[in-house]
């Protein structure tokens, strides 16, 4: 029998760490629970972060070809706020707020590429 997680959680591998936590603190509310262990040359190696009832960690590479791209989906009241937020902390348009899947949904896409997916509850 599988060993079944208690949660999952995921981990960014981005160039430039510290702009990724700037990006979740001004977009999602995001705040750095713990310690953040940094390289010799200061950056930020690692990090966790506090989003809502979730976290996400952040590993800091020294190269950007080095990083790597991921997509995310978050579970939103407010799609359009959501979206907006994510474009003001730097995001860029993906996918306007729009109904689909008999939901609200919008994407901004982060200076590493990753997606950000925004979906209300189901659409009434």
């Amino acid at each position: 029998m599988a060993l079944v997680p208690t949660s999952v959680v995921p981990y960014l591998v981005v160039h430039d760490a510290q702009r990724m936590v700037d990006f979740l603190e001004a977009a999602f509310g995001a705040s750095v629970k713990g310690e953040v262990h940094r390289h010799q040359n200061d950056s930020i190696k690692h990090v966790e972060l506090k989003v809502g009832d979730g976290h996400v960690m952040v590993g800091g590479v020294e190269t950007p070809e080095s990083a790597t791209q991921s997509m995310f989906f978050l579970s939103v009241q407010d799609v359009d706020r959501a979206y907006e937020a994510a474009l003001q902390a730097g995001g860029t348009m993906v996918e306007q707020p729009h109904e689909r899947h008999e939901r609200r949904m919008a994407a901004v896409r982060d200076y590493v590429g990753n997606q950000w997916w925004f979906g209300s509850l189901a659409v009434s």
